[in-house]
């Protein structure tokens, strides 16, 4: 055994929108890279639109502690310290999807800061992709999981002249009787089938994609030519909340509008708790059984009502339709 407190520790500390964290490792290889690269498909960018790095204190919202010694990997949750135990330079060296690593898109530092915004700022995550109609002032928020028909709708409001507020998680704070929505990430990983197919006027590059199955390979789309002028949107006048499924061939676009309050909550809710909430696997080694806690569903249950009943927020449906079909029903 050796004392923790005599290994130097290598500190780095973040910042994004409200919340700030901080890192600390026993080795310097284990520091995130930055700045963050945009061509990535396991990039944090892709998680949240800006990551800024300021100083290191005692007084950020919470931190992660990695240790990297050969042993078992285990972690310690404790609300305002995350720390990790582990052979992690051996998992980095020998991992072959780098978005459930420690720094990628979906590892410990993207759900730990879901966690930070929820609990410390109020702003609640979306798994949506957002656009806006800046001749129209209307919010469309698209939301579901992959390979629900977020990217279709996203890349196909784009041609339409519709601008990007959000690619992948839309950000939305309530504070006395008003709502406000930060811009979220602004790239977008994209199956080259969705490119190749439908969408060819985004393809990066006209190379082959690296596998045969286009529909498995992805890859990372900067669209930030795309965004909007507005960063923050306080009480639009209009906000849609879209439930896509998209189909090939179907000739025409069904949408099924939320009638029942109780169905927007459970939707909702079930959106809102997913990445918080989650057990995932850290480099397919390490189970962490998510952040999620009594107190925070309580209050996440509360915004959402109040959501549901902000005259901004005027309607709630699942959609059903062809790719580029998928907006018929709204941009006339």
């Amino acid at each position: 055994m050796y004392d923790i407190k005599k290994i130097p520790m290598y500190q780095k500390a973040f910042k994004i929108l409200k919340a700030s964290i901080g890192i600390r490792t026993t080795k310097k290889e284990l520091l995130p890279p930055f700045p963050f690269s945009h061509h990535q498909v396991h990039s944090l960018l892709t998680d949240f639109k800006e990551i800024k790095e300021i100083k290191y204190s005692e007084s950020l919202d919470g931190v992660i502690e990695v240790r990297d010694r050969p042993q078992y990997p285990h972690f310690v949750f404790q609300r305002k310290k995350v720390l990790l135990n582990g052979p992690f330079l051996k998992f980095n060296k020998k991992a072959v999807d780098m978005r459930f690593s420690l720094w990628g898109n979906q590892g410990i530092f993207f759900h730990y800061v879901l966690y930070l915004l929820e609990k410390y700022h109020s702003i609640y995550n979306f798994h949506a992709c957002g656009l806006f109609d800046r001749i129209k002032n209307v919010l469309y928020i698209i939301m579901g999981g992959s390979g629900s028909g977020k990217t279709v709708f996203l890349l196909e409001g784009i041609h339409k002249g519709l601008k990007v507020f959000s690619t992948e998680t839309l950000h939305c704070q309530i504070k006395k009787g008003n709502i406000k929505f930060y811009m979220g990430p602004l790239v977008d990983n994209v199956r080259y089938g969705n490119l190749i197919h439908h969408f060819p006027q985004f393809l990066p590059s006209k190379e082959t994609p690296p596998h045969a199955d286009v529909w498995k390979e992805k890859v990372a789309i900067n669209l930030s030519s795309y965004k909007s002028v507005h960063e923050k949107l306080i009480n639009p006048p209009k906000v849609l909340i879209l439930f896509p499924r998209v189909e090939e061939g179907r000739k025409h676009t069904h949408l099924n509008p939320y009638k029942n309050k109780d169905q927007c909550v459970l939707s909702l809710f079930r959106n809102l708790s997913q990445k918080i909430s989650e057990t995932f696997l850290l480099y397919n080694q390490l189970p962490i059984p998510g952040f999620d806690n009594e107190e925070m569903a309580a209050k996440r249950l509360q915004f959402i009502q109040t959501l549901l009943e902000h005259p901004s927020l005027t309607q709630v449906t699942s959609v059903l339709s062809a790719p580029t079909k998928c907006w018929e029903k709204f941009l006339k």
